[in-house]
């Protein structure tokens, strides 16, 4: 428990989470809405067998490429804030070099493995027309997607460094725009998939242009020592010294995987568990996929309050801890559960009492409204359990205890939810509403091992260990022949003070 005069700062402890957490909360409404920009143009062919291609291809790109660079650049989280809030600005850069190098060395066999996704759509029992286009899709999502990694780690890079209102700003233009590369690609040139495929494409290029050209010109916060926009050597890497620190620094890459591994795994488990609930649903029959896939769609738009929450929550942590002060980190993360507890309460009162009208915004047979109004009964549990354990997963990623966590995560929703989902859906017979009480189990027990992994967390230990490993890699980094940055002078200040 932190201690009072601690929680005196909860005032401005609140305006801080508030200013950091908004953006990216808008920031995920209006991506979404991006996405559904191109269902709506797809649908507006009335051809089932494109609008089914385009999510089959969806889901394909998500778990066989977008979620792997995305999942190596989520150690950011952790390495940028605590680098940040120690004032290690060359760290920092360090880290964001090392994630962009992975990430796009990710995109050479997703490139090569998603070429054929075709075949492995036949393979698995497709049929050939369903399999061509979700094909054509996958590969009209493919030339952005090293522009799209980059983009993400400098969005990471800056939100860690508490600083998220340029990716609102950013992702609203590029929606902004999104219609007028569905006008061009699918009513202009009538691409069909490939053209859906390509206004993904054109709008992750879009992101990542807009976003590129701000921080190069308004160089915010600590871009201007420690950001790069392409991870080729720049003047401060080129020096053999520079090269050789990088190298050196913790095992090099190895430091970072070691970050990367566990983060990745939190980001993988979910999303890819995610998108088998979807195929498995689409086992328990039609009204059964459709109630299922409207109630996702209301929980997306739902979940963008608890992601944006848990990166803000790690980057306030992370920050917390590289500056000393883990009673502070205590109450952040205190602040955030108690928060996104109380809000979703409510959220979830909501669903229930008018999960019949909400069904009518989707559907009005009555079989869909039925079995819409159950999955809600199951939904209102599942999202406060959902948003509380996002946060704290959030605020696990800043303590750098991913690794323990991705071990949760496994079990729970492997073991628990994806398992029990398959055996509560089809041999048991419980169809869709098996599969969300299967996840409702498997996040609650999510939960209760997050909150002991936090109780058992010894702050002080953790902040004093993160202070000590920047500073070793800050002086392996400095006694280099070529120091990074203005750090000579900290080295000399060092060697006069001793």
């Amino acid at each position: 428990m932190a201690p009072w005069h601690r929680w005196q700062e909860a005032g401005p402890i609140c305006c801080e989470l508030f200013r950091v957490t908004w953006p990216s909360v808008l920031s995920g409404v209006v991506a979404q809405a991006a996405g559904l920009t191109t269902v709506f143009f797809v649908s507006s062919f009335d051809d089932p067998y494109l609008l089914g291609s385009v999510g089959l291809g969806a889901m394909a790109q998500n778990v066989f490429g977008f979620s792997l660079g995305l999942g190596l650049n989520s150690a950011l989280d952790t390495l940028i804030s605590q680098s940040h809030g120690a004032g290690e600005h060359d760290l920092a850069g360090l880290f964001l070099w090392q994630a962009q190098v992975l990430s796009l060395s990710v995109c050479v066999p997703c490139t090569v493995a998603l070429m054929f996704a075709e075949q492995f759509f036949l393979l698995i029992g497709i049929d050939p027309r369903t399999a061509h286009d979700a094909g054509l899709y996958v590969r009209g999502t493919l030339p952005a997607m090293p522009l799209l990694f980059l983009y993400s780690a400098t969005r990471l890079f800056l939100r860690a460094s508490k600083i998220t209102r340029p990716d609102f700003y950013v992702s609203l233009v590029a929606v902004v725009l999104h219609p007028l590369w569905c006008v061009l690609f699918l009513h202009v040139l009538r691409w069909g998939a490939l053209g859906a495929g390509l206004t993904v494409s054109s709008t992750n290029a879009t992101s990542f242009i807009l976003m590129t050209a701000y921080v190069a010109l308004a160089q915010p916060g600590p871009s201007r020592q420690a950001w790069r926009c392409f991870p080729w050597p720049c003047q401060k890497m080129r020096a053999p010294g520079a090269r050789r620190a990088a190298a050196r620094h913790a095992g090099g890459f190895r430091s970072y995987l070691a970050v990367a591994a566990p983060s990745a795994l939190l980001l993988w488990s979910e999303w890819w568990v995610y998108e088998v609930m979807s195929l498995l649903a689409g086992l328990c029959g039609t009204i059964s996929l459709a109630a299922h896939t409207a109630v996702c769609n209301l929980l997306l738009i739902m979940f963008m309050v608890p992601v944006a929450l848990g990166g803000a929550t790690g980057a306030l942590v992370g920050n917390a801890l590289g500056e000393g002060s883990p009673g502070r980190a205590r109450v952040v993360i205190a602040i955030s559960c108690n928060f996104v507890a109380s809000l979703f309460i409510v959220l979830a009162i909501f669903i229930l009492l008018l999960r019949y009208p909400l069904s009518h915004l989707f559907n009005t047979h009555a079989a869909f409204v039925s079995t819409f109004g159950q999955l809600c009964l199951l939904m209102a549990p599942f999202i406060l359990v959902d948003s509380v354990q996002t946060a704290l997963e959030g605020a696990l990623r800043g303590l750098g205890l991913q690794k323990e966590a991705s071990k949760v995560k496994l079990l729970t929703m492997i073991g628990v939810r994806l398992v029990g989902a398959y055996v509560l859906a089809l041999p048991c017979g419980f169809g869709v509403l098996g599969i969300w009480t299967a996840g409702l189990i498997g996040m609650a027990l999510t939960l209760a091992m997050y909150l002991r992994l936090m109780r058992s967390a010894n702050f002080e230990a953790i902040s004093s260990g993160v202070r000590e490993r920047l500073h070793s890699q800050s002086l392996s980094t400095l006694s280099s022949d070529a120091p990074l940055g203005d750090s000579q002078e900290r080295t000399k200040a060092e060697a006069s003070g001793s």
